[in-house]
């Protein structure tokens, strides 16, 4: 039997992330998220954060997962967001960067101030009638 994307995935990960708690070295890992139930990937997290902190390694992960951005599982200071304007440059910037009071607000709820562009970093949604896409209709 095939295994699934997810199971691979997670095949795939373990040796950089078991030699990561291991070894003082930076591991940096696109879209973690990729394939993986979101409490799977929350788990990897936390299993990483739970290690041995003498080994001093780190984790550099980019994700697309909003239920990730929690502060008991990261700091502010470890949640960072990508802003792309429309000419496709790109700009970096940390959740440290905005007012406690802002984050107060919020609650506990970051993920809900994230998905309403509270923190930038939302993708442009243009209008997609201007892909020129046509419904076919059944004949």
């Amino acid at each position: 039997a095939e295994e699934s994307d997810g199971t691979r995935r997670l095949v795939g990960l373990s040796p950089p992330l078991f030699a990561l708690m291991r070894t003082p070295t930076a591991v940096i890992i696109d879209e973690l998220d990729r394939s993986l139930h979101t409490l799977l990937c929350r788990n990897r997290i936390e299993g990483f954060l739970d290690a041995d902190p003498s080994s001093s390694g780190q984790l550099i992960f980019t994700t697309h997962d909003t239920n990730l951005l929690d502060l008991t599982l990261l700091p502010r200071d470890s949640i960072w967001f990508v802003e792309k304007d429309r000419s496709g440059g790109s700009t970096l910037y940390s959740l440290a960067e905005f007012k406690e009071e802002q984050l107060e607000q919020l609650g506990s709820n970051l993920e809900r101030g994230y998905l309403s562009g509270r923190f930038g970093a939302i993708p442009f949604l243009g209008d997609p009638k201007r892909l020129g896409w046509t419904k076919k209709t059944a004949s």
